[in-house]
């Protein structure tokens, strides 16, 4: 984390949601006990105060946050360990970090946890085999890992420019968008379509978390252009989902070693650790 600053010195350090979770169970199992005779079950109060935690993570005001940890210390009374250790490991010094609330303010594309990253290196290590390889066969693996990954980016790639769902056929609001944005950019903005019945135009009611967070349309933008019969733009829609193709994807019959792509790849400004 130390070194955020310094190497990502414009991002938003984000903690990964699924670990604090995972410690405050943890720590939960250890703290919240019962005692012999009561009717609730010692399993089921601590679950009851994990889902209560999640409640606050999931404060979308600083109003709500508020409220939620007032409810989380209330049910927690009992245990003012645990609520110490709460507060003092996580709250108190990464709330701005993990609760949405802060959180929700920085393009993350719903990226809470560090899993991706994760992922990517249990894929890392099946290619590997094991630790005892020397630099050569090391470097061998993971070429072959990031050509076959290389290949299955660019068949995504080719789906998105060739095939699209009933869904999108024949409505205006999708019309400029097919084949230039992924079709993942469009299902996003057809879930957040049917926020339109309740939102319509309010941006308060919409709170327009799909455009800051994911750069697509939220449910209010989409209302206008409804009323109107109008497409989204292009320019409405992040960079991101419209990175469609490599450029110079062979060389000599080899897969291109630095996988240039012809729109500008830039990270996201969000690190999520």
């Amino acid at each position: 984390m130390n070194a955020i600053p310094a190497v990502f010195p414009e991002a938003a350090a984000l903690v990964c949601r699924f670990h604090v979770t995972k410690n405050v169970r943890t720590k939960a199992a250890e703290l919240v006990k019962v005692r012999d005779g009561e009717k609730v079950k010692a399993s089921d109060m601590r679950e009851k105060v994990c889902l209560a935690f999640a409640d606050v993570l999931d404060s979308c005001t600083e109003a709500e946050y508020i409220e939620n940890v007032m409810t989380f210390r209330k049910l927690c009374e009992r245990w003012p360990k645990f609520v110490r250790y709460v507060e003092e490991t996580i709250l108190d010094t990464d709330k701005e970090k993990v609760v949405s609330a802060w959180v929700d303010k920085y393009m993350h594309m719903g990226n809470h946890t560090t899993n991706r990253a994760e992922s990517a290196h249990g894929v890392l290590k099946g290619y590997l085999t094991d630790g005892l390889g020397d630099l050569v066969k090391g470097w061998e693996s993971i070429h072959r890992m990031l050509g076959n990954q290389f290949t299955q980016v660019q068949t995504e790639f080719g789906q998105n420019m060739s095939v699209y769902g009933h869904t999108y056929r024949d409505q205006a609001l999708y019309s400029t968008l097919m084949f230039k944005v992924s079709r993942c950019a469009l299902k996003y903005i057809n879930t957040e379509s049917q926020r339109v019945e309740f939102t319509g135009m309010d941006s308060m009611k919409c709170g327009c978390l799909m455009r800051t967070n994911y750069g697509l349309p939220c449910a209010c933008l989409i209302a206008k252009k409804l009323l109107h019969n109008r497409p989204i733009s292009l320019d409405e829609v992040y960079k991101h989902w419209k990175i469609m193709f490599f450029q110079d994807e062979e060389v000599g019959g080899d897969v291109e070693d630095d996988y240039a792509c012809t729109t500008e790849w830039q990270a996201i400004q969000v690190s999520v650790y």
